[in-house]
């Protein structure tokens, strides 16, 4: 189902939710197909999307889940947390559960580096709001303010770049997330071209790039119980031969499908 998104850079196209690591590398993908995709859950859309992109993901695992401010509610957390997943999340002004933070132009007076937050004990669940250049506000279920490092940000007032403190958890979102946007760019390098104006053919072309590496990274997960000799193998090819790889597996696939259908009929 085509969608209008006018936050992105192309502003017509197809919604695709994903599951990525910090590499860049996917390991899930949903196509979203409007109002009655799956069956709606108790988290609201954005949050049932997090459920279900998770399913393959075994709890208690050591996983540590990091989303944007669209997914998020102190709800999901608190259940991802009870099934063994630690979460670093923003989250909106109006999902806080109540809660209530300094506010922005209260934090302003006390200067950048400045830290408001919260924490419910019966979840051992944290809020905390950073002050920069902006008001940012997380969510986390594992990090909280302390340890806090010191960064250097450019002071446009002061035209110099000056210190600001930051806790732990923006240190620890900043460094993890941004694995869907990567993985986006890595697609768009040395991808096979296609000449048509057909979306869904790219659609298709991309989820061929990500089912591959998704199989790729599951058979050395089960041949040796971690991602094994296979998978480093492939992960320590430059990107250029990553994707030759991958086209190669893409044409073994189609022709082992032309074979079995020209035997069939």
């Amino acid at each position: 189902m085509w969608q209008y998104l006018p936050n992105k850079p192309h502003k017509l196209g197809f919604k695709v939710f994903t599951r990525a690591g910090s590499s860049g590398i996917m390991y899930g993908i949903e196509i979203y197909q409007g109002r009655g995709t799956a069956e709606a859950g108790p988290f609201g859309l954005g949050g049932d999307v997090v459920m279900r992109l998770l399913r393959s993901l075994k709890p208690k695992a050591g996983h540590r889940i990091f989303f944007d401010k669209w997914f998020s509610s102190v709800d999901l957390v608190v259940h991802l947390k009870k099934i063994g997943y630690d979460c670093v999340w923003t989250i909106r002004q109006n999902r806080l559960s109540g809660c209530e933070l300094m506010e922005e132009k209260e934090l302003k007076r006390f200067g950048r580096g400045h830290v408001d937050w919260r924490v419910k004990k019966s979840t051992e669940v944290c809020l905390v709001r950073w002050y920069d250049n902006k008001a940012v506000t997380h969510l986390s279920s594992y990090v909280a303010v302390e340890p806090k490092d010191t960064i250097r940000s450019w002071d446009s007032s002061e035209k110099k770049y000056v210190g600001i403190e930051r806790p732990a958890v923006i240190k620890q979102y900043n460094k993890y997330m941004g694995g869907v946007d990567l993985a986006d760019m890595l697609i768009e390098l040395y991808h096979s071209n296609l000449k048509t104006r057909k979306d869904d053919l790219y659609l298709q072309r991309d989820a061929c790039y990500t089912l591959i590496r998704m199989k790729v990274y599951r058979e050395s997960l089960a041949r040796y119980g971690e991602p094994g000799a296979l998978w480093h193998a492939m992960a320590s090819l430059n990107h250029e031969d990553f994707r030759s790889v991958e086209i190669q597996k893409i044409f073994g696939i189609l022709e082992e499908l032309l074979t079995f259908s020209r035997s069939s009929s």
